[in-house]
């Protein structure tokens, strides 16, 4: 496996130029703002700098992960996924990055600060290892459309295994998803939940067996064992917990 250092992570496609110090001086009211953000969510939080090339902004949920602070995560920057991320994964990493500022950069200009790309990989913390959901969209572009800023977010994942490349478009109706085979990308339709699975979903979530959900949409037990069924099968998942968390990660 050939050697990869910070420097890897950054290409054409995502380098950033011309930003100012006058620029960075709405920055801390946006770090204000994170802090309030992150008080409401369990999600680990944090903002790349395309243009100083390192973290901006990490919350301190990052103990969670890895047990380093947060402050030794900024510090890190890039370096945390070379010092938490196993090594088979870190050229998925890169090939995610080349990829995704591709196709990021195909989007018309006006309209990419409405995508969102997730994926799933893996933190290292001594002896565990996390499969986590990985989502990264724009905070701040630059007037040519390139990412200065971007807010990402990590929560355990729903999945069984890494990768899982997609591309989601706010109000969409299709997203793409990345064959790291073949590295193209696919256009999908997005999947819509029908009004009984939304609810069987919503009660299931709020502790209701099924017993207590035939009573509330007045279906039939096995109605709601279709239901559950099928939305298992449609997200690739195996209960009723990982639906809610897959729901979680990709807003269902």
């Amino acid at each position: 496996m050939r050697s990869i250092d910070v420097d890897s992570f950054f290409t054409e496609d995502n380098s950033v130029q011309g930003i100012t110090d006058e620029d960075y001086k709405g920055v801390d009211q946006l770090i204000q703002d994170m802090d309030s953000f992150v008080r409401t969510t369990n999600k680990s939080v944090y903002i790349i700098d395309y243009f100083r090339q390192g973290f901006l902004y990490v919350s301190d949920k990052f103990m969670r992960l890895c047990g380093e602070s947060a402050e030794n995560i900024k510090k890190f920057g890039y370096d945390l996924y070379i010092k938490y991320v196993p090594k088979e994964e870190l050229e998925m990493l890169l090939e995610i990055n080349r990829k995704g500022f591709a196709l990021f950069n195909r989007v018309p200009v006006a309209e990419r600060c409405n995508c969102v790309i997730s994926y799933d990989f893996h933190i290292v913390h001594g002896r565990h290892k996390t499969l986590i959901h990985h989502q990264l969209t724009p905070l701040r572009l630059t007037p040519e459309g390139r990412i200065w800023l971007a807010l990402c977010t990590m929560a355990p994942s729903a999945r069984k295994e890494p990768g899982h490349v997609m591309m989601r478009y706010k109000g969409g109706k299709t997203y793409h998803e990345l064959d790291l085979g073949s590295g193209m990308w696919a256009e999908k339709e997005e999947m819509a939940l029908s009004e009984d699975e939304r609810k069987v979903l919503l009660l299931s979530a709020q502790g209701f067996n099924m017993d207590e959900i035939s009573g509330k949409i007045c279906k039939s037990v096995n109605s709601i064992k279709n239901y559950k069924r099928r939305l298992f099968e449609r997200v690739g998942v195996c209960s009723i917990s990982e639906a809610l968390s897959y729901a979680t990660n990709y807003g269902f």
